[in-house]
């Protein structure tokens, strides 16, 4: 993957100062303050809005980067991450565990909706068999052997934590290849909505560090 410069950035802010600027104060994080579900799926619900909007016009704008099968793998990887959350729900014990399986699961789907937009806009159209095909039967394997010993919790979240940094490098593979500056804002959301869930443990792979540098269009 070859580095880019960032180009001038015009105006009194910087829509990618996120992915421009790494070293600057980061957003509050979904958990931040007092906690609970109702919180949690009032934040994620006024997410979802955002992301649905940005779809929208990433589809109407088009021309979103990536190949199909960099489009594809994402896909799987977001129905896996919540195949993983659905199981969180059924079996978690404690509240930590509960409202990230909760919270992810809404934010995958909601992010399911923007990426088949920017896939679509780009040209591709991927199979529900080749979704479906991204499940990852070892997961159930351990999720079911925690469970046995009373650590669910615990392997649930270091698994799904895992999954969602995958699945942020696969959403900065296709931001740095995006020629559209729509879908590079529906990408950029996405990966910050993923990095709030999964806080600092996949910030060697954000856009805009020294691995990469994306340019702004």
């Amino acid at each position: 993957m070859q580095s880019q410069q960032p180009g001038p950035i015009t105006g009194h802010h910087d829509p990618y100062d996120f992915i421009t600027n790494p070293k600057a104060t980061p957003k509050k994080s979904l958990f931040s303050g007092t906690t609970g579900p109702k919180k949690i799926l009032l934040i994620v619900g006024g997410l979802t809005i955002a992301v649905l909007v940005l779809s929208i016009l990433a589809a109407a704008f088009g021309s979103g980067g990536g190949s199909k099968e960099t489009y594809t793998t994402m896909l799987q990887q977001q129905a896996e991450i919540i195949r993983i959350a659905d199981i969180g729900i059924k079996s978690a014990k404690d509240s930590p565990a509960q409202n990230l399986a909760i919270t992810t699961k809404q934010t995958m789907e909601s992010q399911t909706v923007a990426i088949t937009a920017v896939a679509t806009s780009a040209g591709f159209k991927i199979d529900k068999k080749q979704i479906a095909a991204g499940k990852n039967t070892e997961t159930d394997e351990k999720l079911k052997n925690a469970e046995q010993i009373n650590k669910f919790d615990e392997e649930f979240i270091v698994i799904l934590k895992a999954n969602l940094a995958d699945y942020q490098k696969t959403l900065k593979t296709i931001y740095d290849s995006s020629k559209s500056k729509t879908s590079k804002e529906t990408l950029d959301q996405n990966y910050t909505y993923v990095q709030s869930l999964i806080g600092n443990t996949a910030q060697d792979a954000k856009p805009g560090t020294s691995e990469s540098t994306p340019a702004t269009n």
